[in-house]
């Protein structure tokens, strides 16, 4: 049996293999952090059982092919305006998606201004699917952090009053 000798931190690191941000995407699948628009899109898509990082990538693939734009796969976050977002929406739920009796819109906001959801800003925009609407509450899901919550008009109505812009995309088909 061979004897193992300890080795130092420093030792260790003299020998270990390091790999650059971009060589460590290679073997990690090159996904975006910033993925939450694409996420949701999957999401809804797929009526919530397929939203994983190579399902959001798939969904960006497919659009940005779909308008000509270069795909980067290591950066593929959704930097578009409140009507790329539409067009992008729409491309996938013009026609509808029939999801059973839940709710199945985006929420895409700023979650420097929204108190109480539990989201950690990574940004200045944030994108969640709002899955059921009861009386003043909105539940979602959060497809990156697979973190459920609730917005209720009270958090809503400070986010505005604070300077929170907020867009809603609503597949048709959805109650």
């Amino acid at each position: 049996m061979r004897k193992l000798k300890k080795i130092s931190l420093k030792e260790l690191e003299k020998e270990a293999i390091c790999l650059d941000e971009s060589e460590l995407r290679l073997y990690m699948g090159g996904y975006d952090p910033n993925d939450c628009w694409w996420r949701c899109i999957a999401y809804i898509n797929s009526c919530g059982s397929n939203y994983s990082a190579d399902d959001a990538m798939e969904m960006a693939r497919e659009y940005y092919g779909y308008c000509g734009s270069t795909f980067n796969e290591n950066k593929y976050g959704f930097t578009g305006s409140s009507s790329d977002l539409n067009s992008c929406f729409n491309y996938y739920f013009g026609s509808g998606v029939n999801c059973g009796s839940n709710s199945r819109e985006v929420f895409v906001f700023n979650p420097n201004l929204m108190e109480g959801m539990g989201i950690t800003p990574s940004g200045e925009c944030h994108a969640v699917v709002i899955t059921k609407h009861e009386g003043s509450v909105m539940e979602y899901f959060d497809p990156q952090s697979q973190y459920r919550g609730q917005i209720t008009q009270e958090q809503l109505d400070k986010y505005v009053a604070n300077g929170g812009k907020a867009d809603f995309f609503r597949a048709r088909g959805s109650n």
